[in-house]
């Protein structure tokens, strides 16, 4: 099994200097956790050399989680693909240096 969590990230800070919270979630009751540490990846069955499918992404911009997948292309590029439904995305993440 394959997860994965924020460990980095732009502006984890609000202007005020408090961490940015997980306010879009759906559970109330989850709203106040902190966006840094947050897990984010989960579930993820490697079916293949760099190929991990049946995981799921929690998007905390729209409080949304989406059935995932994805693919390593190189040592710093992955392809992440999501859907909700019969409605898919796909990105290309690139590791920060």
């Amino acid at each position: 099994m394959l997860c994965g969590k924020i460990a980095w990230f732009t502006e984890p800070h609000n202007a005020d200097g408090t961490l940015k919270l997980d306010e879009k979630n759906k559970n109330e009751a989850l709203r106040t956790r902190p966006l840094l540490g947050l897990v984010m990846m989960s579930g993820f069955t490697k079916t293949g050399e760099g190929k991990w499918t049946k995981g799921r992404i929690y998007n905390p911009e729209d409080g949304q989680i989406y059935r995932s997948k994805l693919e390593v292309k190189d040592d710093n590029t992955l392809d992440v693909s999501g859907c909700v439904l019969v409605f898919c995305k796909a990105q290309t993440w690139t590791r920060v240096k």
